[in-house]
């Protein structure tokens, strides 16, 4: 589902639709609609956390930790992640795919205010 529902639903939400009337204007379930207000709602939430790490998905997040903090014995910072992105040793890492080496490259171009580069670890 995309962003732009979830915002609709929850712009509807917001004017006092029901979640029968949403889930008939955006052809969806009522289950459906909770769903997307439960997204939007901890999206909201995520971008308004000083933590950058909360950006991040749940998976590529628990992946850092546990990575960093447990095996490493490092403190997970945004320049111990941004180090190993460029030495190319997130691939390595358990729970860390080709997508989340993706996101996290994105993640440093918006946490560092930069536009995103090409993922260095293809």
């Amino acid at each position: 589902m995309s962003n732009d529902k979830c915002s609709r639903a929850e712009a509807l939400r917001a004017r006092g639709a029901s979640m029968s009337e949403i889930a008939a204007v955006l052809e969806v379930t009522r289950q459906r609609v909770r769903q997307m207000l439960a997204e939007a709602r901890e999206a909201r939430l995520r971008a308004a956390s000083p933590d950058p790490f909360s950006r991040l998905s749940v998976r590529t997040a628990n992946g850092l930790k546990a990575e960093f903090l447990y095996l490493r014995k490092q403190p997970l910072t945004v320049d111990t992640v941004a180090r190993a992105y460029e030495q190319g040793r997130l691939r390595t890492v358990r729970n860390i795919g080709r997508k989340s080496v993706e996101e996290i490259g994105r993640w440093l171009a918006e946490v560092r205010g930069r536009p995103a580069e090409s993922a260095h670890e293809s």
